[in-house]
């Protein structure tokens, strides 16, 4: 699974199918409407759930977030791709 940010979601996504054949993509956001493959980060209660569930991710694209840089920071995977925002 790849983690997908919602703010440059269709450019990462594009990325991301340049390299993988059929990935399978998990967003996670505090907008819960946004797609059927969701995971909601606003709950408090589940925080350490939602940072495994990201970490355990094979591909990370992030937001300019520290929850979404921590999940993909804390997957070990050598051959992980990592899409992060262009500083601004």
């Amino acid at each position: 699974m790849v983690v997908l940010a919602i703010n440059y979601s269709a450019f990462g996504g594009l990325c991301v199918r340049a390299v993988l054949t059929c990935p399978n993509f998990l967003h996670t956001s505090a907008f819960s409407n946004i797609s059927h493959h969701f995971v909601d980060i606003n709950n408090v209660a589940h925080v350490v759930e939602d940072l495994r569930l990201m970490s355990s991710c094979r591909h990370h694209i992030v937001a300019k977030s520290t929850f979404s840089f921590w999940g993909a920071w804390l997957n070990s995977a050598p051959s992980k791709i990592v899409i992060d925002p262009p500083n601004s």
